[in-house]
């Protein structure tokens, strides 16, 4: 029995097409597994399967690709529809000065380059990540990272600390019915480093090695907060 509210590739919107996802075959058994965002052009793999249609899902803008039952009592073969959780997405903008995500208050008149430093890390670690990603695309689910300096110390050296926080994204309905932020487990999340030299390079540097620190413990974090959504 075919999904109903199916669509066909060729009639999808381009902004469609961008935020569904795709559920592909593999010639091997093996259980359903979520689904991830990939190009619809990968319905062309499918050209023996006259009804395979992307479908719009129920998350946060995917689809994903149909093959009806009828087909798959005609040529069931080896395969395991296997589906892809998408990207985990991590919010990274910093631009209202309200809800700051990066504070580098600490760090004086070096306090724009301290936060750009950190959202810089932050992205790059996130993006390089394939499980991951900074780029919003529909109604994502994910996180949002929040990360403070608290301390910076200079003599002969430069000693800085950081500490932060990571909530789900976008924000959850709490029992009262309102929404608010639930926060991942992470204990104390922090650490301190120190760089060689007073400059300003030198508490750059710091604060690039602490946040490298503390974002692998917190890109283990999200993943395993995930599996509980």
């Amino acid at each position: 029995m075919a999904l109903s509210g199916a669509t066909k590739a060729e009639s999808a919107s381009p902004s469609q097409r961008k935020s569904w996802q795709i559920v592909w075959a593999r010639a091997r058994p093996g259980p359903l597994k979520g689904s991830r965002p990939v190009d619809c052009r990968l319905a062309s793999l499918f050209p023996d399967y006259p009804h395979a249609d992307l479908v719009p899902g129920d998350g946060p803008g995917p689809a994903q690709l149909s093959i009806t039952g009828s087909a798959l009592a005609n040529d069931p073969g080896p395969f395991a529809w296997e589906a892809y959780m998408p990207p985990i997405f991590v919010d990274t903008d910093n631009s209202n000065p309200k809800a700051k995500l990066y504070n580098g208050s600490k760090a004086g008149e070096s306090a724009d380059k301290a936060e750009a430093k950190i959202q810089a890390v932050v992205k790059k670690i996130v993006d390089k990540d394939p499980n991951f990603t900074t780029t919003k695309v529909g109604n994502p689910k994910g996180y949002t990272i929040r990360i403070a300096i608290t301390k910076i110390e200079k003599d002969h050296s430069t000693t800085c600390a950081l500490s932060g926080s990571i909530v789900r994204y976008p924000r959850e309905v709490v029992k009262s019915g309102a929404k608010g932020e639930h926060m991942v487990n992470l204990r104390e999340w922090g650490n301190h480093a120190t760089a060689s030299g007073t400059s300003e390079g030198s508490l750059l540097d710091c604060v690039e090695a602490v946040t490298e620190s503390m974002m692998k413990s917190g890109v283990q974090a999200m993943s395993a907060d995930y599996l509980k959504r």
